[in-house]
């Protein structure tokens, strides 16, 4: 019976393809049937922009970062580099550091996007769209993805992260990643106890609000605790959800051309 160490490198593809196609479509039926407030527009344009941008990024992906990051941990494995496989950590040890460690780097990433201006230049895609729903999570500039993906894959070999622990971590921020965009409002109590430790719709919603003190909060990806442990958190009950308003103001960009030239018309 083969590990799960073993079961990485045939079985990573399912897990992203499960990850990606199962989080869009249970998060987009759930905001269908349950949403947190009717969006003001259809969904028709704004779901062609970001999923079209979502397949330039993975086309240039390929292209360019055909590694990713599973295939960056087995290397670093199989050739002995990086910290932990220096230091011969493996097992749940192995796998859980590397889970913390990958979401502390999105996380600091994330922080950079919001205080460094070329960086916010280019994630300002991201929050430029008017509408709050799980398309989103789909929604940024390539050279953004590329950088981020490119920085995360560094830091993979350097730190020789476990492979597990990487496949864990990315299926879950590309899965929590759809549910934190969501148009969702989850019951008070079961959004209570999932909010302690994981990032969910109404914690990051306050993230796209089209105040600069509240777009430069709740930063997290997967683990909402890093931004109460860096005091980058803000209470998302502060004042009423109903009063949010989203996007950079302006008018809204209508193809993905205006959306790939953003960073260079940015204010």
């Amino acid at each position: 019976m083969e590990t799960l160490l073993e079961a990485v490198p045939s079985h990573a593809g399912a897990w992203y393809l499960t990850a990606l196609v199962g989080g869009f479509t249970l998060v987009a039926l759930a905001e269908t049937w349950w949403p947190w407030r009717r969006p003001d527009t259809g969904p028709g344009l704004r779901w062609r922009l970001n999923v079209g941008l979502h397949f330039c990024n993975q086309g240039l992906f390929a292209l360019l970062l055909p590694l990713g990051l599973v295939g960056a941990a087995l290397l670093a494995r199989d050739q002995g580099w990086g910290l932990l496989n220096r230091m011969g950590l493996t097992g749940a040890g192995a796998m859980a550091l590397s889970v913390l460690v990958l979401d502390l780097a999105r996380y600091l990433a994330h922080l950079a996007a919001h205080r460094v201006g070329w960086l916010w230049r280019l994630h300002q895609v991201h929050h430029s769209d008017t509408e709050y729903d799980c398309t989103l999570a789909l929604r940024f500039h390539p050279l953004e993805a590329l950088a981020t993906g490119g920085a995360m894959i560094l830091l993979v070999i350097v730190a020789g992260l476990d492979p597990v622990g990487v496949l864990i971590l990315d299926t879950a921020a590309i899965a929590l990643g759809f549910l934190a965009h969501g148009n969702l409002a989850l019951p008070g109590r079961l959004e209570a106890a999932i909010s302690r430790v994981l990032v969910t719709p109404t914690i990051h919603r306050v993230h796209h609000s089209d105040r600069p003190e509240e777009a430069r909060a709740n930063l997290a990806s997967v683990f909402s605790f890093w931004d109460r442990l860096f005091g980058t958190a803000l209470d998302p009950s502060a004042r009423p959800h109903s009063d949010l308003v989203f996007g950079l103001g302006g008018p809204a960009p209508k193809t993905i051309y205006d959306l790939l030239r953003m960073p260079w018309n940015a204010r």
